[in-house]
C-alpha cells in the first residue's frame, strides 16, 4: 500500500515537473518584442499591466522590457536594432526622415501653470520649461502668441521636471510648462492650468488631437514582423483600457511606481491619465500633426525644423 502511494506521488510530481517545463518552454517559444523603456517613465505602468495580466502571452507574444537610462539611449537602441520599439515623440520621428513608423498613443496636453487661477500670460515674468527650447508645448505657446499678435516676454528657465516643480512651490518661477504627470502633482498642490494646450490649439484652428508620443518601430521590423507588431499594439491598447477604466486593483499595484508624495497626488495622477490618451481617428490626428508641423516651421525663432524639411509620407501605422 505504502509502495503504491509512493509510486503515485512520484508519478504526480513528475507530471507537475513536466508541465512546468512545458509551460516555460511554451513561453520561451513565443516571439519576443523588445521594448526599450526608460526606468523612470510612466510607460512602465502600462508595461507592468501587460505583464501582470499576461496580455502579451494571451496574444501569442512575449513583451520584454529593456531598461534604458536616457531618451538618447533609447533612440540609439532603436537605431541599432537592439530593441524593436520605443515610446518617443512625434517630432523626433519626423526628424529621422522616414526611417521609422509610429503608432500614436499619447496626445499633446497640459498647458501653462501658475499659482493664481486668474494669471494672465503678461503676468508671468519667469517661465519654467521642462522639455528645453524644443519642448512641444513651448512651441505651441509661441505659435499661440504669434496668432494673438503677442510676444513672449517671460524669461525662460529650463530644467528637470521635479526641479521646476520645486521652483514653482517655492515661488522662484511664476509659471511652468511641464510634463503631464508633473502637472498632476501641481494640481494636487493647488496650482492652476491658466492656459490649456487645448485652448492654444483651438486658437491655431487645430481641431483634432495632436499626437505627442507613440510606439515607434524601425521600418524593417514593420515589414518583417508585422503580425508581432499588431499583437503588441493590441496588448498595449488592452492595458490602456484597464487603466482608463480606473480599476482599483491595477492602480493600487502601480502605486509604488507612481512615487506619489500624498494620497491627493496619487489620485491626481489617476485622474490626469485619461486626458493624455489619444481617442481620435488616424486620419484626424495625422491632419492635426501636419498642421502643427507647419505652424512650428513658421516660427522665426524655432530651430527644430529646416525650411526644406517635409512631413514624412505614411508615417503612422494603420
Amino acid at each position: 500500500m505504502h509502495s503504491k502511494y509512493l509510486s503515485n506521488s512520484v508519478s504526480l510530481f513528475a507530471t507537475i515537473i513536466i508541465l512546468a517545463f512545458t509551460n516555460i518552454s511554451m513561453a520561451n517559444d513565443l516571439p519576443t518584442v523588445r521594448v526599450g523603456v526608460l526606468s523612470y517613465g510612466t510607460i512602465n505602468w502600462e508595461i507592468d499591466t501587460i505583464k501582470h495580466h499576461e496580455l502579451d502571452k494571451k496574444l501569442g507574444i512575449n513583451v520584454e522590457a529593456v531598461k534604458l537610462t536616457t531618451k538618447n539611449a533609447a533612440a540609439i537602441a532603436l537605431q541599432g536594432k537592439a530593441v524593436d520599439v520605443i515610446l518617443t515623440d512625434l517630432f523626433w520621428v519626423i526628424k529621422q526622415g522616414g526611417k521609422f513608423k509610429m503608432h500614436p498613443t499619447h496626445k499633446l496636453s497640459g498647458g501653462l501653470y501658475a499659482k493664481a487661477i486668474n494669471t494672465q500670460v503678461n503676468d508671468i515674468n519667469t517661465l519654467g520649461v521642462a522639455g528645453g527650447a524644443n519642448d512641444k508645448n513651448l512651441l505651441v505657446y509661441k505659435a499661440y502668441l504669434k496668432k494673438k499678435n503677442q510676444s513672449l516676454t517671460s524669461e525662460l528657465k529650463y530644467g528637470a521636471p521635479p526641479l521646476l516643480n520645486e521652483m514653482m512651490l517655492t515661488g522662484k518661477i511664476d509659471g511652468l510648462i511641464n510634463f503631464w504627470h508633473y502637472n498632476a502633482r501641481l494640481d494636487a498642490s493647488g496650482f492652476h492650468n491658466v492656459l490649456t494646450t487645448q485652448s492654444m490649439l483651438t486658437t491655431l484652428n487645430i481641431k483634432s488631437e495632436v499626437p505627442l508620443l507613440g510606439w515607434v518601430f524601425h521600418r524593417d521590423f514593420v515589414d518583417g514582423a508585422h503580425e508581432q507588431l499588431q499583437r503588441f499594439i493590441k496588448a498595449s491598447q488592452q492595458a490602456k483600457k484597464l487603466l482608463l477604466n480606473q480599476h482599483a486593483d491595477d492602480w493600487a499595484r502601480l502605486k509604488p511606481k507612481m512615487k506619489a508624495k500624498s494620497e491627493k497626488e496619487y489620485l491626481a495622477l489617476i485622474q490626469h491619465y485619461p486626458s493624455t490618451i489619444i481617442t481620435d481617428e488616424k486620419t484626424e490626428i495625422e491632419a492635426s500633426a501636419k498642421q502643427l508641423f507647419d505652424e512650428i516651421k513658421g516660427l522665426k525663432d524655432q530651430n527644430l525644423f529646416q525650411d526644406d524639411e517635409l512631413f514624412p509620407q505614411n508615417l503612422f501605422i494603420d
